[in-house]
């Protein structure tokens, strides 16, 4: 949850001291009247070391800036040998991308685990913050000293299995833990439907989400019926089944 922190730390640079009326407003004038006069020739011996010591950093955060632009070929905005330079400063980690994404995706695709002690009357977990069932709430909430990293890093999957990716380790440990009733574990979701003793049976299911618009060209039916279920409950989500991942079964022993 550090993102905002460093927004709010760049955007404090482009307000103007006006803005800040607290400030002592000899501020600027106390340090003008301490300049000291430095000639010509330190001066260019300065804006050398500078461009000197800049070249590498400026190096290191171009590439990927226009590889923003065409990523199929950020290389051919330079010339060799600040591409060579480049990949030779990438160890040292002297400029990153900034922000969470470099690209948005289209598509919404969650991970649904679901319980069963027969293989055939399935119960979902619920999960806190990320989607789960069609009734579930987005939730809104302020993660300034808080991520919930489980949600966070569980929407990933979905695209590393839209790129050919596998589930990754950390995820089959979490599963089965969640199998054997680890409290610790449990205690990060929002709803265990076994709450007396773990299942039998774990089944991870691959789900095609969008938000429920009511505007549904198949159905004829109101945009207000549209979201509401035989229950009562507002449906804020649209959800299609594309594929059971795996099933994981507890044994004894």
């Amino acid at each position: 949850g550090f993102f905002n922190w460093l927004t709010a730390a760049i955007s404090l640079s482009l307000l103007s001291d006006s803005q800040f009326p607290s400030l002592p407003t000899n501020v600027a004038s106390i340090l003008k009247t301490q300049q000291v006069p430095v000639p010509s020739f330190i001066r260019n011996v300065h804006l050398a070391t500078a461009l000197f010591l800049y070249l590498p950093f400026y190096a290191s955060i171009m590439k990927p800036v226009l590889r923003l632009k065409n990523p199929r070929a950020p290389g051919k905005f330079f010339p060799d040998y600040i591409s060579h330079l480049a990949n030779g400063m990438r160890p040292l980690g002297l400029g990153n991308h900034y922000g969470l994404f470099a690209r948005m995706t289209t598509f919404r695709w969650e991970l649904i685990i679901e319980g069963s002690n027969d293989r055939k009357n399935w119960k979902e977990y619920l999960f806190r913050y990320k989607p789960s069932g069609p009734v579930t709430r987005p939730p809104v909430f302020c993660p300034i000293g808080h991520m919930p990293r489980l949600d966070w890093m569980s929407w990933f999957i979905p695209l590393r299995l839209a790129a050919g990716g596998e589930i990754p380790q950390w995820y089959q440990s979490f599963m089965k833990r969640v199998l054997e009733g680890s409290e610790s574990v449990i205690s990060l979701m929002k709803h265990n439907p076994f709450p007396s003793s773990p299942p039998r049976y774990l089944r991870l299911s691959l789900y095609d989400y969008h938000l429920s618009s009511g505007s549904d060209e198949t159905s004829s039916k109101s945009r207000d019926t549209q979201k509401v279920n035989k229950t009562g409950e507002f449906e804020w989500w649209c959800r299609e089944k594309m594929d059971d991942l795996c099933t994981v079964e507890l044994r004894n022993g």
